[in-house]
């Protein structure tokens, strides 16, 4: 089951808190996630 992150309330939620650089980081951090899921789920 893969968990989707509608980005748009997400950008203004990260604005809000003041948190640019997140903001501009969490594609990176999202993709990672999705290889090391991957790897898991390959490795079992």
């Amino acid at each position: 089951m893969a968990n989707t992150v509608d980005a748009g309330p997400l950008n203004v939620l990260l604005n809000e808190l003041r948190l640019p650089a997140i903001k501009v980081l969490w594609p990176q951090f999202a993709e990672q996630s999705d290889k090391e899921v991957g790897r898991r789920r390959a490795s079992r």
